[in-house]
């Protein structure tokens, strides 16, 4: 530092310079790796949260039939029960066996008597099937939400890790913004000071010019 660097602003300004461009510099780099993490752990959360979508699915046609099969979704929904009920295994298995015992019971031979029994069989076989169903189709009830809560988790986790990024990048701009504006109040203040400087060294001349004009005997 030179005698006459007291009377320059230029080095305090070269420091607010520099400091405001490592600031800058700094909130930049920070904001672009918090800003690749948050993607990469967001994408990772999406991919989980994914993994319960054909589970969802599944579970959400279960619930679907079950509703048709308990009329919530009115004739339209019931016809479609029936029609899946009908077309399942297990109602032709009930079907064929309660068929196949009621012809062994007559010997085979035909008659009206045989086929209301046939008929009554048949309907009471599709009644205690149609119950069976129903039942099978029951857990769907109890897995649709807690599926959909899961999936519903991951999402809030992702938007949790994008909040916390925001947040960061919050504080950090703050404390970037507050730090830019130190550098430039010291800059300033420098300028303060070396104007200060300036006026000491004037008065201080002028003071020591009197004292060697009143030595030698005043201006004359």
């Amino acid at each position: 530092m030179g005698i006459f660097d007291i009377f320059s602003t230029k080095p305090a300004e070269e420091a607010a310079a520099a400091r405001k461009r490592g600031l800058t510099q700094g909130f930049g780099e920070a904001s672009k790796y918090l800003t690749q993490g948050a993607d990469k752990a967001a994408g990772y959360y999406g991919q989980a949260g994914a993994g319960y979508d054909p589970a969802i699915e599944r579970i959400t046609r279960g619930y679907d039939a079950y509703s048709d099969a308990a009329g919530v979704n009115g004739p339209g929904g019931y016809d479609r029960a029936r029609s899946n009920f009908q077309t399942g295994p297990g109602y032709q298995f009930a079907m064929d066996q309660g068929l196949e015992a009621a012809k062994r019971a007559s010997g085979g031979v035909y008659s009206g008597g045989l086929l209301d029994e046939l008929t009554k069989r048949g309907q009471g076989y599709a009644n205690q099937e149609w119950g069976n169903y129903m039942q099978r189709l029951s857990p769907y009830l109890q897995q649709l939400l807690p599926g959909i809560a899961g999936r519903a988790g991951w999402q809030g986790r992702t938007g949790d890790v994008y909040g916390q990024q925001g947040n960061t990048l919050a504080d950090l701009a703050y404390r970037t913004q507050t730090g830019m504006g130190d550098a430039d109040a010291s800059a300033q203040l420098a300028r303060y000071n070396a104007s200060g400087n300036i006026f000491g060294a004037l008065t201080g001349g002028i003071g020591l010019a009197g004292k060697a004009l009143g030595a030698t005997g005043g201006w004359g």
